[in-house]
């Protein structure tokens, strides 16, 4: 297994593991998630990007997995401490992949890229039926320190 960054030749594999992510979201949580593609402009501008990356996982010269990460700013709110740190905004291995630790690989990788940038920290969401994706964030050192509720009106 290999990792680096991505590269604007990997888009389609990379759109097809969000294929694979998206439809699980949905899965997951239907009245707020709908199966569909990435937008590859945005992955275009993510590739291009000095503040965020994507970085994939090959196997073979095959995109298994990838994380996509950007430098983020805490907002400009009195009651809050001014941090830069890293956004992990998505992480996915296609299935047949999947607890070969390539996950791991890629947050390792993630945290060396935030350091490599002097990041403070990295910071991620999970959705609250994904078990799996929580339990390896948490034996990689991610704490609870917000919650997202909803109410349906």
């Amino acid at each position: 297994m290999n990792i680096r960054t991505a590269k604007k030749e990997d888009i389609d594999q990379i759109n097809n593991i969000y294929k694979i992510l998206f439809a699980y979201m949905c899965e997951l949580q239907p009245a707020y998630f709908k199966a569909t593609n990435q937008d590859m402009e945005f992955l275009t501008s993510i590739i291009k990007s000095e503040s965020a990356d994507i970085i994939v996982a090959e196997n073979h010269g095959h995109v298994v997995g990838f994380a996509l990460v950007q430098e983020q700013v805490t907002p400009p709110y009195n009651c809050i401490v001014q941090h830069k740190y890293a956004f992990l905004m998505d992480i996915a291995v296609e299935p047949e992949s999947r607890d070969q630790g390539i996950g791991t690989a890629l947050i390792n990788s993630v945290k060396l890229w935030a350091k490599e940038r002097n990041l403070e920290y990295l910071e991620l969401n999970v959705l609250s039926e994904n078990l799996k994706a929580y339990k390896l964030y948490k034996n990689e050192s991610f704490t609870e320190v917000m919650r997202t509720m909803r109410c349906s009106l």
